[in-house]
């Protein structure tokens, strides 16, 4: 038995399965990326993934650790390869997004290392650095409030990325949306309500969304309708900060949307701390003001298209919301139903001033 073999034998929270799929992998991993004078030394499982299971695998080269992150496709028994497919995906868009800023040193992103795309495994090398949702919960316990100037720094370069990356990523075969396309993306949302509940919205709310999103996208500029790419996950536990800069990490559901989409979706983000029993809204604004700065440069987003994300994303979260209840069940799920039930009625009460 090989060392490798060895000491995933011994790693009791990684089923049978994965280990054999580990023992062929790891092997082949470091035949094709490393050299021979590399040791396999560990590998740790990372929990809280739905449908990849994540690990850190660990090489020596005489004193110098080597960490690597390795993504793994889980495969039903049903055969369905959905989620090989996904991984693959994401080994590519990270490999698009990694060549846009490889020469950059403080507007970073992953580095992919090897994709196995019949196995469905995505190797990826160490990211350096602290998440910034981490930062950004430390920095509001701490009374008296610390100097957070880098913390924020990290923030303004967080929009310098995106913007970046909207302007470096263009693909010409699609570069307008048409108003159609743009309802769509609302209308897509409420039919996912509609799965989970028939009495989320009434005939009227359905019937005020609908005009509503019209009434603004016909209000749009021309530059409004361009296409973008977008992250479609861009938010600060995507985000680590290191000394140099930023890295910008999980592109499994990138894509392409309107230009402010991930602007909005991080602003929303940003948001959410607002709910945190230790929060500091004076750091939370300085946080989004700093964003918007890096994103923007000079003025602010559309007033059409600021109205269209409001909307777009009070359906997602009711969507969202809807979906969890759903979901829960037994004496804990009951509790968070209650919980959800709630936000769900602030929510609500959001959407009616917006369709107004």
């Amino acid at each position: 038995m090989s060392n490798i073999e060895t000491i995933i034998q011994q790693k009791k929270d990684i089923d049978g399965e994965n280990r054999r799929r580990l023992i062929l992998l790891i092997p082949r991993f470091k035949r094709d990326c490393l050299d021979d004078s590399c040791e396999f030394v560990d590998i740790t499982y990372l929990p809280g993934y739905f449908t990849t299971y994540v690990f850190k695998v660990i090489f020596k080269r005489q004193e110098e650790v080597l960490n690597y992150y390795l993504k793994l496709a889980w495969i039903p028994e049903s055969g369905n390869t959905r989620f090989v497919e996904r991984i693959n995906f994401e080994f590519e868009k990270t490999e698009e997004a990694y060549n846009l800023f490889e020469h950059n040193d403080v507007l970073k992103t992953v580095k992919p290392m090897r994709l196995y795309r019949q196995e469905g495994a995505f190797f990826m090398q160490e990211m350096i650095g602290r998440r910034q949702d981490t930062l950004l919960i430390s920095a509001m316990r701490k009374f008296p409030m610390k100097n957070n100037e880098a913390l924020l720094k990290s923030f303004y370069l967080t929009g310098q990325w995106l913007k970046s990356y909207q302007e470096l990523n263009i693909h010409p075969e699609k570069a307008r949306f048409s108003i159609e396309e743009i309802e769509g993306k609302v209308q897509y949302q409420i039919g996912r309500i509609n799965e989970f509940s028939k009495m989320a919205l009434n005939s009227q709310q359905l019937s005020m969304i609908e005009s509503k999103t019209r009434s603004i996208i016909e209000q749009f500029s021309e530059d409004d309708f361009k296409v973008v790419a977008k992250h479609n996950d861009f938010a600060p536990w995507n985000v680590l900060k290191d000394e140099e800069g930023i890295t910008v990490f999980d592109f499994a559901d990138s894509g392409f949307d309107l230009g402010c989409y991930d602007y909005f979706n991080f602003i929303n983000a940003l948001n959410s701390f607002n709910r945190r029993i230790f929060k500091r809204k004076s750091l939370i604004e300085a946080a989004k003001e700093n964003f918007s700065q890096g994103y923007l440069e000079a003025g602010s987003p559309d007033k059409m298209i600021k109205q269209y994300f409001e909307l777009f994303f009070t359906v997602e979260k009711i969507r969202m919301l809807v979906h969890s209840i759903a979901r829960c069940s037994g004496i804990a799920g009951n509790i968070r139903k209650q919980v959800y039930k709630q936000r769900l009625r602030e929510t609500m009460r959001v959407l009616k001033k917006l369709i107004r």
